[in-house]
């Protein structure tokens, strides 16, 4: 059984990351993906987690699951996924995305992206 630090280092590494781009990433401190890393910090709060989680594109709850890794062929599906979207996403016009952000936001409680997606607009685009 590994612990969440063990899980984020591995998280960490996988995407290439150093400990200072994860937490600016993040938007949380160095001190704290220092601390969570190396079991200085038992209790981490729940928030920063999933500001860490969301920064590497997986849940909360995956970040957390520290008794099961993420099989390989799971991580190669959900970039197979994150491409396929990103593939449609490009495609729709501004009022297609914005219906999609809409359904987002009713699914998940209207939170907010932290970063805007790199979707260029164009007008002989067709959906």
């Amino acid at each position: 059984m590994s612990t969440i630090g063990e899980r984020l280092t591995e998280l960490r590494k996988s995407q290439g990351l150093n400990r200072p781009q994860l937490a600016r990433k993040a938007d949380v401190s160095y001190s704290f993906i220092v601390q969570v890393e190396s079991g200085q910090r038992e209790n981490p709060r729940t928030d920063k987690l999933g500001q860490v989680a969301k920064a590497l594109g997986v849940s909360l709850d995956d970040l957390l699951a520290t008794n099961t890794p993420l099989p390989k062929a799971v991580n190669e599906q959900v970039a197979d996924l994150r491409r396929e979207l990103a593939g449609r996403l490009n495609k729709m016009d501004e009022a297609e995305l914005r219906r999609v952000m809409a359904v987002l936001d009713e699914l998940f409680g209207g939170t907010q992206p932290t970063k805007t997606p790199d979707v260029s607009w164009s007008s002989s685009q067709s959906g």
